[in-house]
């Protein structure tokens, strides 16, 4: 890949860290960095407290009315209110705006859904677009032998431009890869069977713990995995050849 190509990405880490989720883009930069996995760390990797109410408030508003009035436009307002009314505390402190416009935009296409076709669980449809081409891109990337975490992770640290050469690291890329994929093809698993059913509480209780908490453990496990393999690949740098 060219130096262009590789800035590219490196300001989108950059951009990463700014907002209100860092995703596995900053969790490489930071592994890059030689910062370990931690709690806290990922807590702020998502925009810390704000950005887990950010991320979930407008959820939670749909759901909560919705099961309460079971009327979906009603629901969808509040929740496009919600998100605007915390983009204009952004505008108002003059803090970054790219959560929040991200934010309004998501929960715009859910209740575009929801004014479409009429229904509480419609609400959730994009997200299972998101997460079907998402799985779809990262098992395609396994099946060309171009795992896409691999490839954030090499643009991001000199010690693992190497996986496409070193087994161990290519290893680490398809399985990191996989687990992301698995993790996109579980919350479809879980939740199209309430979508068909017509469960929109059950949808919305399912949406809101396979989201942020699972999106938070397997970013963890990303960057602890990333983390160890530049460790192991600096210590096989520097280890002095025996020669017998």
């Amino acid at each position: 890949m060219d130096n262009t190509s590789k800035n590219r990405i490196i300001l989108l880490a950059k951009d990463a860290d700014k907002g209100s989720a860092m995703g596995v883009v900053g969790a490489a930069k930071k592994a890059a960095r030689g910062e370990d996995a931690s709690a806290a760390g990922v807590l702020e990797s998502i925009g810390g407290v704000r950005g887990i109410v950010e991320a979930s408030l407008p959820g939670v508003v749909f759901l909560l009315l919705f099961t309460i009035t079971k009327e979906a436009f009603l629901a969808a307002g509040f929740a496009i209110g919600a998100v605007t009314v915390l983009l204009l505390v952004r505008i108002l402190r003059r803090e970054n705006l790219s959560p929040g416009l991200s934010a309004l935009f998501g929960v715009g296409l859910c209740v575009l859904f929801v004014l479409w076709r009429g229904k509480g669980s419609d609400y959730y449809i994009p997200g299972f677009i998101f997460n079907g081409v998402y799985a779809l891109a990262l098992l395609l990337s396994v099946a060309f032998r171009v795992p896409l975490i691999g490839m954030i992770a090499g643009f991001l640290s000199s010690s693992l431009q190497r996986w496409r050469t070193v087994p161990q690291l290519r290893r680490i890329g398809i399985r990191l890869t996989v687990a992301w994929a698995v993790l996109m093809l579980v919350r479809l698993a879980v939740q199209l069977p309430l979508f068909y059913a017509g469960n929109v509480e059950g949808l919305g209780v399912a949406r809101l713990v396979m989201g942020l908490p699972l999106y938070a453990l397997l970013l963890f496990l990303t960057w602890r995995v990333c983390a160890a393999a530049i460790k192991a690949d600096r210590v096989r740098r520097v280890a002095p050849t025996v020669v017998t």
